[in-house]
Formats: structure tokens, sequence, C-alpha cells
């Protein structure tokens, strides 16, 4: 059987009855696979970034697998503070394409962008995923610490906000 477009033939021996094997000859053109996206990594996860900065760009490799010249086709490529960009019209068989996955938020909050990527007869998605977090609370910056009994002499707890001691 062929593994892909091409003509074959074959002889198979075929078991018959007790006195006499029967031969076969078989011939047969395979139809190929076609283009057959791989995407590596198909998920980029930025992590935490804070608002106002950028995270290093990642790159995003579409190889094509397939048998067949891959045309490409991308869904949309950006929203505030995230894209994907590239410019790949096709790709051959066995041959790659880059593409570049950038984020820099905006606004505080879980960010995501799902780029469908498609050819013929094959569709998936290039998914790009961070988070810029919170900024943090004033009850996030206090901190509980013992004040030393030689300048408070009531040795009593004290908070530490913003880097001064403030009596509890």
């Amino acid at each position: 059987i062929p593994g892909g477009a091409a003509s074959t033939s074959h002889t198979q021996l075929v078991a018959g009855s007790a006195t006499q094997d029967v031969t076969v000859g078989l011939t047969g053109t395979g139809r190929g696979t076609g283009p057959a996206l791989t995407i590596t990594p198909q998920t980029v996860d930025f992590g935490p970034v804070k608002v106002g900065t950028t995270a290093p760009a990642r790159t995003v490799v579409v190889r094509n697998d397939g048998d067949a010249t891959a045309p490409i086709t991308l869904g949309t490529t950006s929203r505030p503070g995230m894209s994907l960009t590239g410019t790949c019209a096709s790709i051959a068989p066995g041959g790659s394409c880059t593409f570049t996955a950038r984020y820099a938020p905006t606004t505080r909050a879980s960010h995501s962008l799902s780029v469908p990527i498609s050819t013929t007869g094959d569709e998936r998605s290039i998914d790009l995923v961070g988070t810029s977090p919170a900024l943090p609370t004033a009850a996030d910056d206090v901190v509980a610490v013992p004040f030393d009994t030689t300048t408070n002499r009531t040795g009593t707890t004290g908070v530490l906000a913003n880097d001064t001691a403030v009596a509890a």
C-alpha cells in the first residue's frame, strides 16, 4: 500500500486448496494525505506580566507534515496587549513557518487570544494566555513585627507599613 500519492504493484500468494496455491496480482495508486499542520507550542503561556511591561517575545513554529502545499489562513491575530505575527501564505510539504507571539498587558486581568489557523482540510488554533496581576492592597503591604524594646518600652507588637513602624 503506498504511503502517499504514488503507484505501486504487488504480487500476493494466497493459500488455496490442499493441492494448489493461488497467486494474485495487485496494483493501485495512493491518494496522499494532503496538508497536515503541526504547531509547536500550540499554547503560549506568558505567565504573570505587570501592566506597562512587555514579556519576552515567544516563537511558534507551524510545520506542514503532509504531502501537499498548505495554503495558510489566519483568523484574528491581535487584541489589546496581545498579538501573533508572521507572514506565511503557504507552507510546502516538510516546510515550516515561524510566528512571533507578544504580550504587553494594558489592564490588570487574565488575557487570552485564540488564533484560528487553517489549511485545506485541517483547522487548528494557536492559543496565547497571560495574566497581569492586580495591584497589592494596603493590607498586602502591612507586616506585623515586634518592636525593639529599647525604643518602645512597652514591648508591644506593632506593624510595619511602607517601611515605617506604626503602633498597633
